[in-house]
């Protein structure tokens, strides 16, 4: 219900959600609960990003990170991948905001929203790095992705986006079918009346009509941008969009705009304390100051261009360690998960194998033959119990010795064991006796296995001289073959598969009985 409360069912945070989390991860403490607690930090540090807290967003992501892997939260891991790797771009460091991009895609269901965030944040990389055929192919992916899950504000954003990218690469006549989408998307949201408050659509109509060479549309839209930016709190994440909307105007020669995008740059710039950002602040105004002839100012601007660089490359190595250290904290819990997972799976086979002969025990008989006469049941088909022991065992251990004794059961069950394919389980019932478990069998195929196995231990010649029916080593077996009724149990198998091998001990050593039930001869 808290987590209700928190995630809207388009997967955005709702309007109280920061309460809700904190009270909830103070819940999760309290009573241990790792997996909601690593959720709550995920969540947190979502919020926090889109105040443009990034101090305390961090702080989350290196809280929550060891959590989710070590819970397999795999929706919260993308999550918080997905932050790291925005940060990193927003300070420039496309190659590591694309690694995390990529490990958030590696720890989410394919066709999850944060794997839609991380393909259009890739395509977000390959349009700073020029390649706007790829930007658009991630974009289209992530927009695609986001369609499974109906009309949202993420999708509108993602329409915005593929637009824009289409009217960078010179194909406005592209852009236009998705821009109809977008406007569609808007009126399912009861958004039609705030478009012109919403500065991505602005900002796609301003590139739309500078690319089809129209700009005094392009500057009317750009102003509706600015008004929208100036009602808005998410100014941060609007700086590289501001520069584009001056690249606009100075191909026009149109400066009269430009000092407003300046000062709507200047405070989340500066504040953010990415340098990265300040850059591209820097950056316009050495440009317009140079568009109007003022070359001294210009200069100005261009030594503290230096400065902020020098300082860029500090971020930088930052970065990487903090990249560096988080990766680190997540690989020492894997390393952690992956010798508790290997230990998990020692311990389960020691407590479902049979030591002396490395077959399966009798624990996992009485699993594995439920599940097989389950399966035989649903298939209308035939299960079958083989109940086999050693003739003669005990005159064989006082004749050879008990070591020898473990040979010979060890050999059969090897003998046996070769027969364990599809639709047959083997399994050491006790001392020297053996059970074997068929599903959809016939008496032909059965019988055909079960003299295999008589054949090839009697052709090893194995000598036993406190035999009174053979000087070799025999076996005998008893067995139950029928089709599974609603008023059949394992147990009636196990019983008549017994009752038919104690037939054979008692008649005929060395030989094989087959019972159709108890009533059967």
């Amino acid at each position: 219900q808290k987590i209700e409360q928190i995630i809207s069912p388009t997967g955005a945070l709702q309007e109280n959600a920061y309460k809700t989390l904190i009270e909830l991860l103070a819940e999760a403490v309290e009573e241990g609960n790792k997996l909601v607690e690593g959720f709550c930090h995920a969540q947190l540090a979502r919020y926090y990003y889109s105040m443009s807290d990034l101090k305390k967003s961090g702080k989350h992501l290196r809280k929550g990170l060891p959590l989710q892997q070590a819970n397999k939260d795999y929706d919260g891991l993308a999550i918080s991948y997905n932050l790291l790797g925005i940060d990193a771009m927003n300070h420039g460091n496309y190659q590591i905001a694309l690694d995390n991009f990529l490990q958030a895609i590696n720890d989410a269901d394919m066709t999850s929203r944060p794997v839609g965030t991380s393909l259009i944040n890739i395509g977000h990389i390959y349009l700073g790095l020029g390649d706007f055929d790829e930007a658009i192919n991630y974009c289209s992916r992530g927009r695609q992705i986001y369609q499974q899950f109906g009309p949202s504000y993420n999708l509108l954003i993602a329409y915005s986006q593929e637009s824009m990218y289409h009217c960078l690469n010179g194909h406005p006549e592209l852009a236009t079918p998705l821009i109809d989408e977008m406007i569609d998307i808007a009126k399912q949201l009861d958004l039609t009346e705030q478009l012109d408050r919403l500065p991505f659509i602005s900002e796609v109509y301003a590139l739309y009509y500078h690319s089809m060479g129209e700009p005094e549309q392009a500057h009317e839209h750009i102003r509706a941008f600015i008004r929208g930016l100036k009602e808005s709190d998410e100014t941060l994440d609007y700086i590289e969009d501001m520069v584009w909307m001056a690249q606009i105007l100075l191909e026009n020669e149109d400066l009269s705009l430009i000092p407003d995008l300046l000062d709507i740059m200047q405070a989340p710039a500066e504040a953010s304390n990415i340098n990265h950002l300040k850059l591209h602040y820097i950056e316009l105004q050495i440009r317009y100051h140079d568009a109007l002839g003022e070359l001294v100012t210009a200069a100005q601007w261009g030594k503290r261009f230096f400065d902020v660089s020098m300082a860029k490359k500090k971020d930088d190595i930052e970065i990487y360690r903090m990249n560096i250290e988080l990766r680190n904290e997540v690989e020492d819990m894997k390393r952690h998960q992956r010798a508790i997972e290997e230990e998990n799976r020692r311990l389960l086979q020691e407590a479902s194998t049979d030591p002396l002969t490395g077959i399966a025990n009798r624990a996992l008989l009485n699993q594995k033959s439920e599940e097989m006469f389950q399966q035989a049941f649903a298939m209308e088909t035939t299960f079958g119990m083989e109940m086999l022991d050693i003739d003669f065992f005990k005159e064989f251990n006082d004749t050879y010795g008990h070591q020898m004794g473990d040979e010979i059961i060890q050999t059969v069950a090897g003998i046996i064991d070769s027969v364990s394919v599809d639709k047959t389980f083997v399994a050491r019932y006790g001392g020297d006796e053996f059970m074997i478990v068929y599903l959809h069998q016939t008496d032909e195929q059965l019988m055909n296995k079960a003299n295999s196995i008589r054949r090839n231990l009697i052709a090893m010649h194995i000598e036993n001289s406190g035999s009174t029916v053979s000087p070799f080593v025999t076996i005998s077996q008893g067995i139950r073959n029928s089709l599974v009724t609603e008023t059949h149990r394992v147990w009636d198998y196990t019983f008549t598969a017994d009752h038919a091998l104690y037939e054979v001990k008692r008649t005929h050593k060395g030989s094989i009985r087959l019972l159709h039930g108890m009533n059967a001869t």
